[in-house]
């Protein structure tokens, strides 16, 4: 994944919780690529976004649980934000036990 994020890559995660904590954000290719395998494995499938943009959505078994935006700057991903619910893995989880 490090190969195709630009060296000044950074990202943002926004986590849906109440209280929600506050957003997480993370710089370089290393330190973005470890946090956004974090959240997506395992088990996780990654789908192209609506109208083939620059987006992905990422499901728990068929469950939506994240989305992901990406700024493409050339062929580099230059950001990266993503919103997640947890609540909504912690279910597909949950349905599986």
């Amino acid at each position: 994944m490090a190969a195709v994020l630009d060296p000044t890559v950074w990202g943002v995660g926004t986590i849906l919780a109440d209280p929600a904590p506050p957003p997480q954000i993370n710089h370089g290719p290393q330190a973005v690529a470890t946090n956004l395998l974090r959240y997506l494995w395992p088990d996780v499938t990654l789908v192209s976004g609506p109208a083939g943009g620059p987006a992905l959505l990422a499901f728990s078994g068929r469950r939506l649980f994240a989305v992901i935006v990406l700024t493409i700057r050339g062929s580099r991903v230059v950001k990266i934000e993503a919103i997640a619910d947890p609540s909504a893995r912690a279910g597909q989880v949950a349905e599986r036990a």
